[in-house]
């Protein structure tokens, strides 16, 4: 996990970066009727990986969405922050000198 500075709308922010891959995978459960479930356990190994990669697509633009939604909630909160940090005499340098003694 590194922290990473980014700009926004002239404020500064900190945030904790992480790095994720799309090729970790885990097993989840999902509840379906008993004949789609019958069906998935009968089919082939490629089939199945064929629907579990249509699943993940789906899921993973249900994941875009949601990002979105909440980068759209918090995009005026950072804002108000910036503006008061900045009505409070907070400036980029200022915050780069801060930052810089808290990585001494």
């Amino acid at each position: 996990m590194s922290i990473v500075i980014l700009c926004y709308n002239g404020g500064l922010s900190k945030v904790k970066k992480q790095s994720i891959t799309m090729n970790s995978k885990t097993e989840i459960t999902i509840q379906v009727p008993l004949e789609i479930a019958r069906y998935y356990a009968k089919i082939k190994p490629n089939d199945r990986a064929n629907i579990e990669n249509k699943l993940t697509g789906t899921i993973q633009l249900e994941l875009e969405k949601y990002r979105q939604k909440a980068a759209a909630r918090l995009s005026p909160i950072m804002d108000q922050a910036s503006d008061e940090a900045e009505a409070n005499g907070l400036t980029p340098d200022i915050l780069a000198s801060i930052l810089e003694q808290i990585e001494s």
